[in-house]
């Protein structure tokens, strides 16, 4: 069964537990109840909103995550579900112990993942997509020549023109973009604690720019070409409630 995506943004809303239902109670006493084994991501988008510890628990429980947002609406934390069984150990041993070689190739395929999807959708849209298709083709163990950055810089130019500069600050498509790759990181992690993995374990160290996660380059893997898509579509200035709402279920789409 699909999980669903609940996002909350209305203002002075009480979350509560009532026989394992998420109730969500308004001002006037109006409530609303879902079933908690149904959410596989609860969204908490409104500084007004108010909940009980027994939320965070029965959503957890039934590996369900929690992403709360600031006063900007943009995913400020996030509440993960801890599955202790007894194959977790085991399987954070393998994470750790990963030899070296294997994980520059594990990025190496990364890489090519990312460029590839990138050049199929500029390919999609009608725009030049041959000089990142062929970064895909050249890419070596480890990523050496860091042939990522420079797919990047050719894939924006090309899918939001040269003007355009990723900031995970920024208003218009990088608004939509940093909610969007944030719900989806999200629902990733979600998956991989539910499973016993070590999040705070990376694949590969690069030692120019720290420790990038793991979670990060999954974004690439399958997003980009439903998301980016969806960017060039929607022409907005800013983020908006409808908006939310569709970038929250983004994660059924890949």
């Amino acid at each position: 069964m699909i999980k669903r995506t609940v996002e909350v943004s209305s203002d002075a809303l009480y979350l509560h537990v009532r026989n394992r239902q998420l109730v969500l109670k308004s001002r006037d006493g109006t409530e609303r109840m879902i079933p908690s084994e149904d959410i596989g991501m609860l969204v908490l988008d409104n500084p007004g909103i108010t909940l009980t510890t027994a939320v965070i628990n029965v959503i957890t429980s039934t590996g369900g995550c929690i992403v709360v947002c600031n006063p900007s609406h943009l995913p400020q934390g996030l509440v993960l579900p801890i599955e202790g069984n007894s194959l977790q150990s085991e399987r954070f041993q393998k994470q750790v112990s990963m030899p070296e070689p294997l994980r520059k190739q594990i990025w190496k395929m990364l890489v090519q993942a990312k460029l590839n999807l990138q050049a199929k959708l500029l390919e999609s849209l009608g725009k030049q997509h041959q000089m990142v298709s062929s970064l895909s083709k050249q890419v070596k163990s480890g990523d050496k020549g860091n042939l990522e950055a420079q797919g990047a810089r050719i894939y924006w130019n090309e899918l939001f023109g040269r003007d355009f500069k990723r900031d995970r600050y920024g208003d218009g498509p990088n608004a939509l973009l940093n909610y969007g790759y944030t719900i989806l990181r999200a629902s990733v992690a979600r998956s991989l604690c539910g499973s016993g993995e070590l999040l705070s374990k990376v694949v590969f160290e690069l030692k120019s720019s720290g420790n990038p996660d793991f979670r990060n380059h999954l974004d690439s893997i399958r997003e980009l070409y439903t998301f980016n898509h969806l960017c060039q579509v929607i022409k907005v200035p800013q983020l908006s409630p409808i908006l939310f709402c569709t970038l929250s279920q983004l994660k059924h789409h890949v």
